[in-house]
């Protein structure tokens, strides 16, 4: 797979976790308060954070891809499947 033939759902993430009421430090999740809390992110400024989570969402992704992958997940309750659009295997077909 090319690194431009991926779209993660980071803002449909964003949208899921703000249906399911989940929250950070007591906050709704937005783009800015998740980017605040993935570790390789928190020093960075607001104009920084939305940079990234847009190259990341449109597959431009830079080192520690994981780490921020397992962390979206975390804060938003999705799993990677869901992120990369993967149709999530069920028990027959393993």
């Amino acid at each position: 797979m090319d690194e431009k033939d991926f779209i993660l759902l980071v803002e449909e993430a964003i949208l899921y976790a703000r249906l399911n009421k989940k929250t950070i430090n007591g906050e709704k999740i937005t783009k800015q308060s998740l980017g605040k809390n993935i570790s390789v992110w928190k020093e960075k400024n607001s104009k920084s954070i939305n940079a990234n989570i847009h190259n990341l969402s449109k597959g431009h992704t830079g080192k520690k891809f994981v780490r921020i992958i397992r962390e979206i997940c975390e804060l938003t309750g999705v799993d990677a499947n869901f992120l990369f659009q993967i149709k999530p295997m069920d028990d027959e077909s393993k």
